[in-house]
């Protein structure tokens, strides 16, 4: 039986709040009419992912990215009165476009598309956390504004205090704190099968805070992965290939399914010289959402080395796989 890990993040505080429960705690998937598929990419006619050795594509997505003009949140909502709302239809489909975006770049199906009902509900949970001002997945009863659609959803998405839209997806794959060492929001938004998602939001008012919540859990959550770009069947963050410098977060992270990390080790080196660096997490657990990963800090100076495209060789050794013990390397090289 596969577990749900989930997960919460907080504004710039960013707390975790992590529990699992077993699948049944998913409400039966719904037959529902989905939202339209999300427009094609500026990268890819199949709009599946990028080529990341195609130095010139990935500059092309990332600006094309930097071209959208940011949407207004719009919430029709009311904390006092309770009203759930709904935020501006086209801030959900850039939230979307984001997660597709990182998708693309990570060499996953970057194919999700909005489930209108998930945003129904997730619009509830929005509304119950920024009026609490606090992230739970299993709100108690005294959790204001809270009904049986903000403790569906809260049970099933990614949830944001201090962040909306884009932002919010962000914060979900850059994943800081202390508590967030396994990256699990970011492992939810790259998760492979996943093709349905829903977006909530609500504003800040007076000392409430904006919320985001972005529910992950569609009724593929524990099918096979499927292709994707890598052939060795992994997911990483930064993922092989190019990269622009403000993509590359603090934490790397290096994702398997049905493969385990613990006693898998990293090296990195930069111009054939090691880069120090800190591993911070590796779960082994094959029975769970977000799947096995290993976490690490690596020590770098971009001021340094800025100027020139910089490879970084990335070497993760000692995986348990269903072929035995592996190593596999790989290059990010990230553009001046």
């Amino acid at each position: 039986m596969r577990l749900i890990v989930r997960l919460a993040l907080v504004g710039i505080a960013l707390s975790l709040t992590s529990f699992a429960l077993p699948p049944t705690a998913l409400e039966d998937p719904a037959v529902v009419e989905l939202d339209p598929a999300p427009a094609q990419l500026a990268f890819s006619e199949s709009n599946l992912w990028v080529d990341t050795s195609d130095r010139e594509a990935v500059i092309a997505l990332v600006e094309s990215w930097d071209d959208t003009t940011p949407a207004s949140l719009d919430w029709t909502g009311d904390h006092d009165q309770c009203e759930a709302g709904e935020s501006s239809q086209l801030l959900r489909e850039q939230t979307i476009d984001r997660v597709n975006f990182y998708r693309a770049l990570a060499g996953v199906p970057a194919l999700v598309a909005e489930n209108s009902e998930f945003s129904d509900k997730a619009q509830f949970g929005a509304l119950t956390m920024s009026a609490q001002g606090e992230l739970s997945h299993e709100p108690t009863p005294d959790f204001e504004c809270l009904d049986e659609l903000g403790v569906e959803a809260a049970a099933n998405s990614n949830l944001y205090l201090g962040r909306t839209g884009p932002e919010a997806i962000d914060g979900y794959i850059e994943d800081p704190g202390e508590t967030n060492n396994v990256v699990g929001h970011r492992l939810t938004v790259l998760h492979p099968p996943t093709r349905q998602m829903g977006v909530g939001h609500s504003s800040a008012s007076g000392d409430r805070f904006a919320s985001n919540v972005l529910w992950v859990f569609d009724d593929n959550v524990f099918a096979d992965w499927g292709t994707i770009r890598e052939t060795e069947d992994f997911v990483a963050w930064p993922a092989r290939g190019y990269i622009t410098e403000e993509l590359v977060y603090p934490r790397w992270s290096f994702s398997q399914d049905d493969s385990r990390f613990a006693n898998a080790t990293v090296e990195m080196t930069v111009n054939g010289q090691p880069i120090p660096l800190t591993v911070v997490a590796r779960t082994s657990d094959t029975q769970q959402v977000p799947p096995p990963v290993i976490v690490w800090e690596p020590q770098i100076d971009f001021e340094s080395l800025s100027g020139v495209d910089t490879d970084f060789e990335v070497t993760v050794s000692g995986v348990e796989t269903a072929n035995g013990v592996e190593s596999f390397s790989y290059t990010v090289t990230v553009i001046s």
